[in-house]
């Protein structure tokens, strides 16, 4: 007989448990409260091998994660090397390990909007229900929620979050704001590899700067499709004087160069 779990929560853990317990041969679905896609959150992110490890066997993923880099450093306001340190590691986004993740789930087992408000156990099943009215019976439920779960007592009735006070505090500048070099738009972005052209594509924003990084989806199922680092961008227009603008960059995934096009573009310097 197959086991069956239903997960609450459709970000990192629960796509971890979801993929782990799948490739276990369990029937699984994983069910999020927001009701639209969880891309474009979170940031960047230093990778370890434990995590990189972790994406292959949930996934069967080995690709590098993200870019490599081979030490730190610490710059002057000349911007001269004041100091160095040897430290490899492999960065990444938010967006491109949720997007690994989520590409392993099929739509028909992935639920958005679906808010899980009690959980009830007999003396065979777990029993998720639901605000919308829904109620799933399976072997097991996870609860993957985050820090702020009104689900976590089920597991452990004493588990509320404590405030600890700030410990640390990290900030940096937004590079696009110090950047020269930036455009904005008001459309839809079309996006053209060299070998294939994705039609209405998605960067997460609606601007772009020489030196910045854009990812890129499919704008109809939040699919994967590159990353390029900006080099250069040309202001065009069409024969109607329609203004347009080619943003050039290197591709990720094809290490040459690639473009967008971007429709309804203007300089913002």
């Amino acid at each position: 007989m197959t086991l069956s779990a239903t997960i609450i929560g459709g970000s990192m853990a629960g796509l971890f448990a979801g993929n782990a317990l799948r490739k276990k041969g369990w029937d699984i679905s994983i069910h999020e409260k927001v009701p639209v896609p969880l891309s474009g959150r979170g940031a960047g992110i230093a990778t370890y091998d434990e995590l990189a490890d972790l994406v292959f066997k949930s996934t069967g993923n080995n690709n590098v994660l993200g870019t490599r880099a081979k030490s730190r450093i610490s710059l002057d306001q000349k911007g001269k090397i004041i100091a160095s340190y040897d430290y490899p590691q492999v960065y990444t986004s938010w967006q491109y390990l949720f997007s690994i993740l989520r590409e392993q789930i099929s739509n028909d087992d992935y639920f958005m909007g679906d808010d899980c408000i009690k959980i009830e156990q007999n003396e065979d099943k777990a029993i998720a229900f639901f605000e919308n009215g829904k109620k799933k019976e399976t072997d097991l439920i996870i609860v993957a929620n985050g820090i702020k779960s009104e689900l976590r007592t089920y597991v452990d009735n004493k588990a509320y979050p404590q405030y600890a006070g700030y410990v640390g505090w990290r900030g940096v500048v937004n590079e696009e704001e110090i950047s020269k070099n930036k455009i904005e738009w008001q459309d839809e972005l079309d996006y053209f590899s060299g070998e294939n052209a994705y039609y209405f594509v998605d960067v997460g924003g609606k601007s772009a700067y020489i030196g910045g990084v854009l990812e890129i989806y499919k704008l109809q199922d939040n699919s994967y499709i590159d990353r390029i680092t900006v080099d250069s961008i040309d202001l065009i227009s069409r024969t109607d004087g329609y203004p347009l603008c080619r943003i050039w960059g290197l591709s990720g995934k094809l290490n040459k160069s690639t473009y967008l096009i971007a429709r309804n573009c203007i300089s913002s310097d």
